[in-house]
């Protein structure tokens, strides 16, 4: 059985072997791929966007590696059609698994699957055209229609992040339509994927994550205290603007506490309505001193961060699974994180971490005060928090269960020829 893996960006040993630069992104695809490897009578060719013009290929740890040119949204549906079926015509799979509806790509795969007659699967990420929903929860109305010194650049202003996401959603819908089945973790991608396709084939299985979380182990004793680690903050859904909300109630209570962001910097670089808020609620909530902007970490840099922290917040305003709670929970790391999309599915309140009410900085405010107040307790909720992430999130299990899909999805495919 061969199964092609359409991927958003390409893997460490795919970056390696194309002389390019590592991606702090997307790091899982390695473990999931390494667990694949073993797996007999299966062979994965993974294809990612490459910067290369021409179609590159290498083979690595038992992976065979291709290379296809970036594909526009203008051209998903003619030119990224042809580059598509360009690559299916040369590696030749019994099933194309597509990870990620977000980009373009995806649909000119999808499209071009369905024209060669090759089953597909579709694992979700997040889900962007449901994202674009929630992309101004709880923010005011300046900060959403008001323009940057540059108004001219529609993604300046909230409102036109969210547009942007409704036409990447348009793509994804229409990605999600074309495959009969889908691979989901949680109620919500569920739920959202049905709307979307209701006679699509759900398929549960859990994720596998950055290799070097499962041998490590968070410890409360070499943790900073009172600091708080939060995984991306760089656009409205991520909700950093209600964690800074938060803020002022947990330093009335611990003056020296922290919050280190990592992912790309929303108060550097281009400014946008939304960094502008988010520097004007730091100075005005006074909070500068107590922010850190730490920008993307590789893998091993993330890893110590997690070890470095006291908590791990996720103020998101919708998710779907946050890798930052999972590999917290890997790791054993208390995790406070809003009742959001799949975030209910990932742990059991109160016994395995803390939620809260998305819209509401104060019950945040509150579940970090807590932690911060009883470290044992906090020790506690991440140890339990472990074990059920070390479950959910077997490699070995997890590509069974991938195996088992794909079988699945061919025999269903030989019987209806």
């Amino acid at each position: 059985m061969k199964v092609l893996w359409v991927t958003n960006v390409p893997t460490a040993a795919a970056s390696q072997m194309r002389g390019e630069t590592t991606s702090p992104f997307g790091g899982w695809l390695q473990g999931s791929l390494k667990a694949l490897a073993l797996v007999p009578d299966l062979a994965v060719v993974v294809a990612s966007p490459s910067s290369e013009r021409a179609l590159t290929s290498g083979r690595s740890e038992g992976i065979d590696y291709v290379g296809f040119s970036p594909i526009t949204r203008q051209d998903a549906r003619t030119d990224g059609v042809a580059a598509a079926l360009h690559v299916l015509r040369t590696v030749g799979p019994d099933l194309v698994h597509i990870h990620g509806t977000e980009l373009a790509h995806s649909l000119s795969f999808a499209t071009a699957a369905a024209v060669a007659g090759i089953p597909t699967v579709v694992s979700i990420q997040g889900l962007v055209s449901v994202y674009a929903q929630h992309m101004t929860a709880h923010l005011p109305q300046v900060v959403v229609h008001g323009f940057s010194s540059r108004p001219w650049v529609r993604s300046d202003r909230v409102a036109g992040m969210r547009r942007s996401f409704e036409v990447q959603g348009s793509l994804e819908q229409e990605t999600l339509r074309l495959t009969s089945h889908i691979i989901g973790r949680t109620r919500w991608d569920r739920v959202c994927t049905g709307d979307i396709h209701p006679s699509r084939r759900y398929h549960h299985c859990e994720e596998t994550l950055r290799p070097s979380f499962y041998s490590e182990r968070w410890l409360s004793k070499e943790a900073r205290p009172h600091s708080i680690l939060v995984g991306q903050g760089h656009y409205p859904i991520k909700g950093l603007h209600l964690l800074l909300h938060a803020m002022p109630a947990v330093l009335r209570r611990f003056p020296q506490a922290s919050v280190t962001v990592t992912g790309h910097s929303p108060v550097e670089g281009r400014q946008t309505a939304y960094s502008r808020h988010l520097r004007s609620l730091i100075k005005d909530l006074g909070l500068e001193g107590h922010i850190q902007f730490a920008g993307p970490r590789s893998e091993v840099q993330m890893l110590e961060h997690y070890r470095a922290t006291a908590i791990v917040a996720c103020p998101s305003v919708i998710e779907n699974s946050p890798n930052s709670v999972a590999e917290s929970m890997l790791l054993g790391v208390p995790v406070v994180a809003a009742h959001v999309g799949g975030v209910p599915d990932m742990l059991v309140p109160g016994q395995e971490g803390l939620t809260y009410q998305a819209d509401a900085p104060y019950m945040l405010a509150d579940a970090i005060v807590t932690l911060f107040e009883n470290p044992e307790h906090a020790a506690a909720l991440g140890a339990r928090a472990r074990q059920r992430a070390l479950i959910r999130h077997d490699p070995t299990a997890n590509a069974a269960r991938t195996v088992e899909i794909y079988i699945h999805i061919l025999e269903q495919n030989n019987e209806l020829k």
